[in-house]
């Protein structure tokens, strides 16, 4: 955003990004509906009902959450830069997160589906305290000395798949994705845990068999600009 001297570009991306979402997830309207596969018990009548059911609670928690602002910023990313990263988890609550295109570096498996993701990203020392349980040495320090807001500092977050597990075990160092947060200033690794499924959501706008990153509006009308 430095030195904008035409706003239109940037308008224009809020617009196609509303647009988009707008299409996508039809306000007040359910946008997805779940089923099994299983052609013999499709069409149970108390089957029906239930896969009925859990999509009307599948919505009502999603509009609960902060989906909808979350999806808007990957869909801008989406169609200005050719890549989104859209993260999402349960806590207590569903919740989801856009994170900016230059924070992140994707890695796809054989199959060209991304399966890997590592993030760099600051947290104020409360932030940090609030996501780890033990992060770090200098965090703790200046929680002492009360710079909670204006200090930050770098964590690198790493999510693949888990080369060595127990599959016969249900924790979370055991599941099928590993989740490790590294401290950069200390070097230290301050979390691990995992993931039943991949959690980020990357999508590609336009992208050739030999590209990584996907090709949006605005990257393919650079040599016009």
């Amino acid at each position: 955003t430095d030195h904008i001297f035409d706003p239109t570009a940037i308008m224009e991306s809020q617009n196609m990004a509303s647009g988009l979402a707008q299409n996508l997830v039809p306000p007040g309207n359910k946008f997805f509906a779940l089923k099994t596969l299983d052609r013999q018990v499709r069409d149970v009548e108390h089957i029906k009902r239930y896969f009925s059911e859990i999509t009307e609670i599948a919505h009502e928690k999603l509009f609960a959450s902060n989906f909808m602002l979350q999806l808007i910023e990957t869909l801008r990313s989406l169609v200005v830069f050719g890549t989104g990263n859209l993260f999402s988890e349960f806590k207590t609550r569903l919740v989801f997160k856009d994170f900016a295109i230059g924070t992140y570096q994707i890695f796809e498996n054989a199959d060209g589906t991304v399966d890997t993701m590592i993030l760099k990203y600051p947290l104020t020392a409360k932030q940090a305290t609030e996501e780890f349980e033990n992060p770090g040495k200098l965090v703790d320090d200046a929680m002492k000395l009360d710079e909670t807001q204006g200090t930050k500092f770098e964590f690198i977050h790493i999510v693949r798949p888990r080369k060595k597990r127990n599959p016969n075990l249900s924790n979370n160092l055991n599941m099928p994705y590993e989740s490790v947060f590294v401290s950069v200033k200390e070097q230290e690794i301050v979390d691990e845990g995992g993931f039943d499924e991949f959690p980020f959501h990357v999508p590609r706008w336009q992208k050739s068999s030999s590209e990584k990153h996907g090709r949006g509006q605005g990257t393919e009308i650079l040599p016009q600009v």
